[in-house]
């Protein structure tokens, strides 16, 4: 069982009946805390046995499949090009030497620097709604390869 006390003094219960003051987050690093103030919010929360299982019944067949096939998508989004060079994208763009490498490369530094203005875009704002506007500009950046014909314009993109 939880109480809060103040905004930056929590007491907790542990398993044993003991109790634990633990100090939290000061006011300013509160309002930057992303969802520390929903957890304290919640951590009175009970929910009935019926609501649990329509919180699993909406997890497994809502939440679930909509992740699953995300991840299918960038799963295949991943390997596109390789799939594409075994069919003449190199030839295609005229690529020489480590250019194909280059590219292949530049397809993951993106992923890799999107990770945390995603993660802080999703602290800021509602999570359905960064995912579906970073799920459509991918797809857009995808139509966009297509597009290209030289090496230039597919690293640019």
């Amino acid at each position: 069982m939880t109480n809060e006390i103040s905004k930056s003094e929590v007491v907790m219960m542990d398993d044993a009946g003991n109790v634990k003051t633990i100090n939290g987050l000061g006011t300013a690093e509160m309002e930057n805390a992303v969802g520390y103030k929903e957890y304290l919010e919640a951590m009175d929360l009970e929910a009935t046995e019926k609501e649990m299982r329509w919180l699993r019944w909406k997890i497994d067949l809502i939440i679930l499949p909509m992740f699953l096939i995300t991840q299918a998508l960038q799963f295949m989004h991943k390997t596109s090009l390789n799939y594409a060079n075994l069919f003449g994208y190199q030839k295609a763009l005229g690529l020489k030497g480590t250019q194909f490498n280059y590219l292949s490369a530049m397809v993951y530094a993106g992923y890799f620097f999107g990770q945390y203005p995603c993660g802080w875009l999703i602290g800021r704002y509602p999570a359905q709604k960064v995912l579906a506007t970073s799920t459509l500009l991918w797809g857009l950046t995808v139509i966009l390869m297509t597009q290209t014909r030289t090496y230039s314009s597919a690293l640019a993109i």
